[in-house]
């Protein structure tokens, strides 16, 4: 009998296409990706515990509920040339982070909190955003008030969410005189019972404010605003107003402690603030402004304000204003400089040196930005509003090189700056948009990356160099599995993007749930897509649950993930995590607690780990170049890098069918020495031919093998196999052997053709 093989078929990525590549795979699920090294793909990834676990665990019980809700929110933040790194994440309304370590006393996870009873997202909310400024972070959620956070226990709100406060004057009392040894002093400062104060200077005295011609009306207005730890100066205060006359009157008398000059208000005066507003956390200096003298309101100055002083404190709450008009040079800002924002904005974004802040239930299609270089200060006119045009409210704000990208349910908008230094907006797409806000992400060489409803798709290109900007997609291959996202949970959907694994991940809610249950990861170094799904952590069959994901300074990827929790105790699973993931080289998917042992009012778990379930590496249907004629399979041999005594599996189907026969399993090692006294040592039980020997055998360096499962399928139209193993399993290509038939497919009885 004459066979015939296939070329040697290398194993590509995922093409659901009805006419794929003839080397692409089908379904690729699990903890595959390719190897940069000796090539092929394969799936030697897990996840283990951030900071690890001890074999027990100890919660209060009352916290377990808590304990174990899913991760809403995931951030890494690195200072310091990323010898500080944060893990700040949202659980059960409680913003916190880790800082890496188990800690020094018994073990104890260091977790501080920020942030507690925020607002719990639904699926239909995109949940917390951040993005940085500088040395700070800041936090916003759309309905809790904005944070400001700079590492550590230092943080405050962000920007100026309420008026400033309007500051407090004495009253200046001109006919207050003290006799003594027969003369008034030249400066007294008193606190009257009534309020008022006279803070009284010689008439030709450089210091204090007025006239000192008799009858005269002095006037002054004083506002005040706070300086942030940003640089950001607060709205002006309203205004507070001080006037006094100058006496006409003399003192009478003949007393011998009767002053030689007789005038009662001779002189300038001081002007006390006795209220000097004390400034929320996060203000390092007040300022305080004012007229100049006004007078009468006709005869002197106009309400034009000008600095005073800055008080480089937030504590000292009097000030004593003796400084003459002549000395005030710099104006106050004008009442546009800063205003009063809410803090119900969605989205906010770092781009031109300016804080930007979009979308949220109470403006979902305007967009402010602040001062440059003062990120809390934002203008009474420095406002875009995209509801003029369709593409519905903004779910994100991106900066993309020299452009700032705003995402919209149905469109993109791109905001960039004008030939005179103006913010131009215009439409980038105006059919493709996102809910996914938590997707867009940066991927080196290929732009912004963004999960829709429509698929993924990637920004690319620069308005430099000729270039522009355009939205491309990138999933053609695999739309099946896009059509099974959930629409209306998309907004839960979550993305990544690392360097040091090459690959953008996105998990998505699929077939109506409204928690993550699959992804999807392109993988950088050959171009190609893989799934993250298995046979499930749990017996729901979720696959891989991550709520969150982020990547650290080294690029490892890190997971928040969805715990299962039981009606009771008894059923509590903390699967397939406790506390934040990370994605490494570990054998095992997870943790899950058993043994709960009640205490007073603790409860210790044992935490066991739960192994990997089956890796599935699946071709596509092929017809070996004519599906018209019927043949045989005989084999399926494949190349693989060899990695011990893990047997692999393959099943078969013919003819797009959905039943699957097993040809049983393989040892990825050379098939020469297998079983033999030759064969490459195999740590195992020691019952092998060749067992290894800890600390005496000599390991071989990995290899290239061949195996061989036989087939023999009756005759048949096309075939597909797929591999599955929950051992390492790395694949190259493959080569199937088969024998050719003449026959031709058969008509298909029918009802007789129309005359």
């Amino acid at each position: 009998m004459i066979t015939n093989s296939t070329n040697e078929i290398e194993a590509l990525g995922i093409d659901q296409r009805y006419k794929a590549a003839p080397n692409a795979a089908s379904n690729i699920e699990g903890h595959f990706h390719p190897d940069p090294n000796g090539g092929g793909w394969i799936n030697d990834r897990g996840i283990e515990p951030l900071i690890p676990l001890e074999t027990t665990i100890t919660i209060p019980t009352a916290d377990i509920s808590k304990t174990l809700q899913p991760v809403r929110f995931l951030s890494v933040i690195s200072r310091h040339q990323a010898a500080e790194t944060y893990y700040l994440y949202e659980q059960n309304g409680d913003l916190k982070y880790d800082m890496g370590n188990k800690g020094t006393v018994g073990g104890v996870r260091q977790t501080s909190v920020l942030s507690s009873g925020r607002k719990i997202p639904k699926p239909d909310d995109c949940g917390t955003q951040i993005t940085t400024y500088g040395r700070f972070n800041l936090i916003v959620n759309g309905f809790d008030k904005m944070i400001k956070w700079w590492g550590r226990e230092a943080y405050s709100d962000f920007g100026f969410i309420s008026p400033t406060p309007t500051p407090s004057v004495a009253d200046v009392d001109t006919a207050y005189a003290i006799f003594y040894d027969g003369a008034v002093p030249q400066q007294k400062l008193e606190l009257l019972t009534s309020g008022n104060t006279c803070i009284r200077f010689t008439k030709n005295s450089y210091q204090g404010l007025g006239t000192t011609t008799k009858g005269d009306i002095n006037r002054y207005d004083y506002k005040i605003s706070f300086i942030t730890d940003t640089g950001s100066e607060s709205p002006l205060s309203d205004r507070a107003t001080v006037s006094w006359t100058i006496s006409t009157e003399t003192i009478g008398g003949t007393s011998v402690y009767r002053p030689l000059q007789p005038d009662y208000s001779e002189g300038k005066y001081g002007v006390f603030l006795t209220d000097f507003p004390i400034g929320p956390k996060g203000t390092v200096a007040r300022r305080i402004y004012r007229t100049k003298n006004r007078k009468d309101g006709l005869t002197g100055a106009g309400e034009i304000y000008y600095l005073v002083e800055q008080v480089n404190n937030n504590s000292q709450n009097h000030y004593t204003d003796v400084v003459p008009d002549q000395d005030l040079i710099t104006l106050a800002p004008s009442v546009t400089e800063s205003i009063v924002i809410s803090s119900q904005w969605k989205h906010c974004a770092t781009w031109n040196n300016s804080a930007w802040l979009g979308g949220g239930e109470q403006n979902p299609y305007g967009i402010i930005y602040s001062k440059t270089g003062l990120p809390e200060q934002f203008g009474l006119v420095d406002y875009f509003d995209v509801g003029l045009r369709e593409g519905g409210a903004i779910t994100g704000l991106v900066p993309f090189y020299d452009v700032l990208l705003v995402f919209r349910e149905r469109a993109i908008e791109i905001i960039t700056v004008g030939g005179n230094g103006e913010y131009v907006i215009s439409t980038l797409d105006s059919n493709i948009g996102t809910t996914a806000t938590n997707t867009i992400k940066l991927v080196a060489r290929y732009g912004v990356m963004f999960l829709s409803k429509d698929g993924i798709f990637a920004i690319t290109g620069s308005v430099r160099g000729g270039s522009v900007y355009k939205v491309v997609p990138m999933s053609r291959t695999i739309e099946k599995e896009m059509n099974r996202i959930s629409i209306s949970a998309l907004p839960r959907a979550t993305a990544t993007y690392s360097e040091r694994e090459k690959e953008y991940w996105v998990h998505y809610p699929v077939d109506g749930d409204t928690e993550n249950s699959r992804g999807s990861v392109f993988h950088v170094l050959n171009e190609q897509w893989s799934f993250r799904s298995g046979d499930g952590f749990y017996s729901d069959d979720r696959g891989m649950p991550f709520t969150c994901m982020a990547t650290d300074p080294s690029g490892w990827i890190i997971i928040g993930l969805l715990p299962n929790i039981g009606p009771d105790i008894q059923g509590r699973r903390g699967s397939p995590g406790i506390g934040l993931q990370v994605w490494s080289a570990s054998r095992f998917v997870g943790q899950y607690l058993s043994n709960p042992v009640v205490n007073q009012s603790n409860t210790t778990f044992n935490v066991n780990y739960i192994a990997k379930e089956k890796d599935v590496w699946e071709s596509v249907w092929t017809d070996f170049g004519d599906d018209t004629k019927k043949k045989r399979v005989m084999s399926v041999e494949l190349e693989v890098i060899t990695t011990g005594n893990n047997p692999i599996t393959l099943d078969w189907a013919t003819d797009w069918g959905y039943t699957y026969t097993t040809s049983g399993t393989q040892i990825p090692l050379r098939p020469e020495t297998i079983e033999t006294a030759s064969s490459e040592p195999v740590y195992q039980s020691g019952t092998e031919l060749n067992s290894a020997t800890w600390d005496k055998s000599v390991w071989s360096q990995t290899q290239v093998t061949r195996i061989r499962w036989d087939i023999g399928t009756s005759l048949c139209s096309s075939f597909k196999f797929r591999l599955s193993s929950a051992n390492l399993l790395q694949i190259i290509s493959y080569q199937i052997e088969v024998v050719g038939s003449q026959n031709k497919t058969l008509n298909q009885k029918g009802a007789s053709s129309r005359q």
